[in-house]
């Protein structure tokens, strides 16, 4: 009799165990990005544990072109992945049901001595040599984006109007960041808005500059980064995704606390060159999403025509991100 109460006691024992165990089991959460200094959160996050103090096993998947992240979360191999303003807002407007439900990049300036006199991490860049000095001389001149009717377009597209240019007279490309200072250095492009590290990178070689800054031209509260999900996936796992956005709050604390070590972060990751770190323009980071630039950002979509509608940007900002 001894013997069976003590068997008993070992199965309930090894069950309770296995029951434990599971419950501590992190939660597997495969997310998308572009491997660009914007998105050095990620990685800080990942490296110092952030992510799995939080429970989370973060995959980590570096997607370029960005419209490859969105296609994974619908299909299913991703749960969640960086995206704008705009491409949400773009969706939203497809009858998708995608929500924004953490920030993480925002673009930032510095003071320059070359007109205009700051410039912020997409400049639109030039060759030395050439003779546009202003936006409307981008008018029947072959300028390269990474996409048509993405954010960086649609700023470009206000840019040039507010200065009297007319973007449908511009001869667009798309050709992803990386490409660019090529395409540009052979003359392939005449003019390219590309983002940090490689304007940097093509700056410092002294063969291009910059002719203005689009997005903080327009505002000085543009919102990059946002991390998206399906909204029926975060109804179920909203514990997760509340999780996920603290991990990134810590990460970006983190950064700003020690920017020595942010320096290192970014060397570690995007494979930059320590001189181009010192002289790139930082993103601005933060974990919260004002409702008022992502209003500001679906405007402009629908002001160049993205979307069909004008939207509400609180149907697609969800709780977590407030």
């Amino acid at each position: 009799m001894k013997r069976m109460v003590l068997l008993l006691f070992g199965v309930i024992g090894f069950f309770l165990l296995g029951t434990i165990a599971q419950a501590e089991k992190p939660f597997t959460m495969r997310i998308g990005f572009l491997r660009i200094s914007a998105q050095l959160p990620v990685y800080t996050a990942a490296d110092l544990g952030f992510f799995a103090r939080e429970g989370l096993d973060v995959k980590l998947n570096a997607i370029s072109p960005s419209p490859r992240i969105i296609e994974a979360i619908s299909g299913g191999s991703l749960e969640a992945g960086i995206a704008t303003a705009t491409t949400i807002a773009m969706l939203r407007d497809r009858g998708f049901d995608f929500v924004i439900f953490s920030g993480q990049t925002f673009m930032d300036k510095i003071q320059t001595k070359e007109p205009p006199g700051y410039r912020d991490a997409s400049p639109v860049i030039v060759p030395a040599d050439s003779p546009i000095k202003k936006p409307k001389d981008l008018e029947g001149k072959k300028v390269a984006v990474m996409g048509l009717k993405i954010v960086n377009w649609v700023y470009m597209a206000e840019w040039l109007a507010r200065n009297g240019a007319n973007p449908k007279k511009v001869n667009w490309v798309e050709i992803p960041f990386p490409h660019m200072g090529r395409a540009l250095a052979s003359r392939l492009v005449e003019a390219v808005n590309v983002a940090e590290p490689f304007s940097t990178i093509i700056l410092s070689q002294g063969k291009a500059r910059s002719i203005g800054s689009p997005f903080t031209a327009i505002s000085d509260d543009v919102i990059l980064g946002t991390w998206v999900a399906r909204k029926p996936w975060l109804d179920s796992h909203k514990k997760q995704a509340q999780a996920f956005s603290r991990a990134i709050g810590r990460a970006i604390d983190y950064m700003s606390k020690n920017p020595d070590k942010r320096v290192k972060l970014l060397l570690k990751h995007i494979k930059v060159s320590p001189a181009v770190a010192k002289k790139m323009v930082w993103f601005r980071w933060n974990r919260a999403v004002r409702l008022e630039s992502l209003q500001a950002q679906a405007d402009l979509a629908f002001k160049w025509g993205l979307i069909k509608k004008k939207l509400d940007a609180r149907e697609f900002l969800y709780e977590t991100a407030r």
